[in-house]
């Protein structure tokens, strides 16, 4: 895995420009999906500028790329607890 996220991180970086699909990536490092959405989520725990979006993951260029980013993640989120208030309420009906 260390290198994978060596790879991804030297590509991305290398091509901030550039959208990376995680099939692109599971094709150029001949990785599974899990491995490089692992990766990439490694690589933003340390604090790596990894955006992602629906075109892919990409090394973001500003910090409005990155707000944009948080604010996707944040409104994920939303609908998250939304979904688990949901399930909350929903096994009332097992009691």
């Amino acid at each position: 895995m260390p290198e994978l996220k060596s790879e991804i991180r030297d590509t991305l970086e290398s091509n901030p420009a550039l959208h990376f699909t995680s099939s692109t990536l599971q094709d150029k490092f001949e990785a599974r999906d899990v491995q490089v959405r692992n990766a990439v989520h490694d690589l933003r725990e340390d604090g790596l500028p990894i955006i992602s979006s629906y075109r892919g993951f990409k090394w973001a260029e500003s910090r409005e790329e990155i707000n944009n980013c948080l604010d996707h993640l944040f409104s994920r989120i939303k609908g998250i607890e939304a979904v688990t208030e949901g399930l909350i309420e929903s096994k009332k009906r097992f009691l």
